[in-house]
Order: structure tokens, then sequence, then C-alpha cells
């Protein structure tokens, strides 16, 4: 097993921006929401009490670690 970490990469998304990387995961999906316009509007005040926007824009630096390797076999009993 191996891991990388990228550098920060500042990333400066619109409120609707930010929303959509929400709604692209699996447990987001619009279509699986109640209330999405809810899940929205709660969001982005959270985010906003963390990170004031800027202009209409968060102002972010992104970081991702990426890990590979194999996969453990299920043991057998």
């Amino acid at each position: 097993v191996a891991s990388h970490t990228t550098v920060p990469v500042h990333w400066t998304p619109t409120h609707e921006e930010l929303i959509g990387c929400h709604h692209s995961q699996n447990g987001f999906l619009l279509e699986k929401m109640h209330s999405p316009a809810r899940f929205d509007q709660e969001v982005i005040a959270a985010v906003e009490k963390l990170i004031p926007s800027r202009d209409g824009r968060f102002q972010l630096d992104v970081v991702a670690t990426i890990t590979w390797g194999h996969p453990h076999l299920p043991r057998s009993n």
C-alpha cells in the first residue's frame, strides 16, 4: 500500500459550483434527496460560517490524498 498527497491548489468556487460538487457524489444525488433545496441552503450556511465567501466565491485550498494497493481477500472461516 502506498499513498501520495497533492500540494494545495487554490480553488474559488461559486455557491452553485460547490453545491454541484456535493450533488455529484453518490450519497448526495438529487434523485435520492427529500428536499434538495433545503440541503443546498444548509450546506452553504455551514460553509459560510467557516469560510465566508467574497464576491460570491469561496476561497479554498484543496488537497487530496490518493492511496493505492491490493485489496485484502476475505478470510474464510
